[in-house]
């Protein structure tokens, strides 16, 4: 069974979420921003997702995606806010592998968090390399010719795609 921890920044929100992934089998650990510290340890206990549910998207939202980017967490994440283009854009920049409004349908919902778990990487490799181009997936750090380059997650998460993909078909 799925495993996704649910942050919310309000009570309702947060269980309304909860039901609609417990229709569709999926179980969940929810909890609040404040609660976050505690959250992190479960990160390493069968969790398969994040699902960050806020009003405030530029605010505590961001702040959240880029605590478990920064901590090098590398789960999908899946935003529920409502957002204008401009901060939708920062979001994936941020990390984020997807930004939906807290309003989706519970199908929509369900299909979205398994199409980002299909395309999720299941590496054991902690690097990659291609030519005098080197990813070190544990510390996400990128490198041309030995000399480290600064990309954002989103950038790095594309390359790093790419690279794993030399001779195939991305779909």
């Amino acid at each position: 069974i799925m495993q996704v921890l649910i942050i919310a920044d309000a009570a309702n929100g947060t269980n309304r979420i909860a039901e609609k992934l417990a229709a569709a089998h999926v179980g969940t650990r929810v909890t609040t921003p404040g609660g976050i510290a505690q959250a992190e340890q479960a990160l390493d206990d069968g969790i398969d997702g994040v699902v960050i549910d806020t009003g405030d998207l530029a605010g505590m939202g961001f702040q959240l995606l880029r605590r478990f980017r920064d901590a090098g967490h590398k789960l999908p994440l899946l935003m529920l806010a409502q957002a204008s283009p401009g901060t939708e854009a920062e979001a994936f920049n941020l990390g984020a592998d997807a930004v939906m409004p807290r309003t989706a349908p519970a199908a929509t919902l369900m299909a979205r968090i398994e199409a980002i778990l299909r395309r999720a990487p299941t590496r054991k490799v902690a690097g990659i390399r291609c030519g005098n181009v080197s990813i070190d997936r544990d510390s996400g750090l990128l490198s041309v010719a030995g000399q480290p380059v600064e990309v954002t997650p989103c950038e790095l998460r594309v390359l790093d795609m790419l690279m794993g993909a030399r001779g195939g078909v991305l779909g």
